[in-house]
């Protein structure tokens, strides 16, 4: 089992963005930022399957952002689509990136021709550019929701990231109805798969 770690710190958003409010002012910023906290950590594991375990959980934080985060954007963000849709399609490429380093993790003949390197570099700029759009993302939801909302739409992040998919999947539905129906199918077929394949979920806290 070969272990993936990446050459350098993967950047949490451009020199220009804001940095996330504190904990107690911003409930989804400390959600999203505990995800990259634990994906980072695993990515720095030489464990055989801290890997696999980074994969599942940056994939279950993408899953849920869509599912929940997304949908509230486009409520509370008065008709800009822009940045929501700019966050989707960053998520996406990201998704793509985590796709790539999985097969090439597992062996898949689609990925055997990259180099780990060329593979990892692609994750730390996806990931990157996309973490700079989210966190910008979440601004505007603090600015825009009575602190009553934010603070559920926080709790109800972390009460589906037990649920979410532990795989990448970059196909998966847009739409309000077909995204809830799909988070709720993937997570449920990721963690047959990861029986079925003695792979490795995201380490939980235990309540």
């Amino acid at each position: 089992m070969t272990v993936i770690r990446f050459s350098r710190p993967v950047p949490a958003a451009p020199a220009n963005e804001a940095a996330p409010a504190a904990a107690s002012e911003d409930a989804l910023c400390q959600f999203a930022e505990e995800s990259y906290t634990a994906a980072l950590g695993e990515l720095a594991d030489p464990e055989p399957f801290a890997s696999y375990r980074a994969v599942a959980q940056l994939s279950g934080h993408l899953a849920v952002m869509r599912r929940a985060v997304l949908p509230a954007a486009r409520h509370w963000l008065d008709g800009d689509r822009a940045l929501p849709a700019d966050c989707l399609a960053q998520a996406r490429q990201t998704e793509w990136a985590l796709r790539l380093l999985e097969g090439r993790l597992a062996g898949e003949a689609c990925s055997a021709r990259r180099t780990f390197d060329s593979v990892t570099a692609r994750l730390e700029h996806c990931l990157g550019r996309y973490r700079g759009t989210e966190r910008a993302l979440l601004a505007a939801l603090r600015d825009k929701m009575p602190g009553h909302e934010h603070d559920r739409l926080a709790r109800h992040c972390r009460a589906l990231l037990p649920a979410a998919p532990t795989r990448p999947h970059p196909r998966s539905p847009r739409g309000r109805v077909p995204a809830m129906l799909a988070f709720r199918f993937l997570g449920g077929w990721d963690r047959l798969m990861d029986e079925m394949d003695s792979r490795p979920g995201p380490r939980r806290e235990k309540s």
